[in-house]
């Protein structure tokens, strides 16, 4: 159980970079446009359609409900980033109280790491 404590400060931080990555990539970013141009910039969300057209519907079944997280970036890593959470949520619940600092430390780092990436990925 102490083996799980490093991954109650992991998780948060993951989710914060997720989220900078997400935030960046709905501002709009250079870097991430240049890394994954089909799945970043601002018509990305369209290749959830067939011919990235809304009338002509979905590319697959699910892909603008239930797995529209595998469509484009920004969903991909909000997708990621509530997993994240999700699952310090479930781990501090099961830690319980000695896992507090862990939880602490890792909400920390991650709003310490967001804005600097935020931004690197916006220049």
């Amino acid at each position: 159980m102490a083996a799980l404590l490093p991954l109650l400060s992991l998780l948060p931080l993951l989710a914060s970079l997720a989220k900078a990555i997400a935030d960046a990539d709905q501002h709009g970013s250079p870097r991430l446009l240049a890394w994954f141009p089909r799945w970043s910039g601002p018509h990305s969300w369209l290749y959830k359609y067939k011919d990235q057209t809304a009338a002509s519907g979905p590319r697959f079944a699910g892909s603008t409900t239930v797995f529209v997280f595998l469509s484009d970036l920004w969903h991909a890593a909000n997708f990621a980033a509530w997993l994240c959470w999700a699952g310090t949520a479930l781990l501090a619940c099961w830690l319980g109280r000695p896992a507090l600092w862990w939880l602490v430390a890792g909400l920390v780092l991650g709003k310490l790491l967001f804005e600097p990436l935020y931004a690197y990925l916006r220049k």
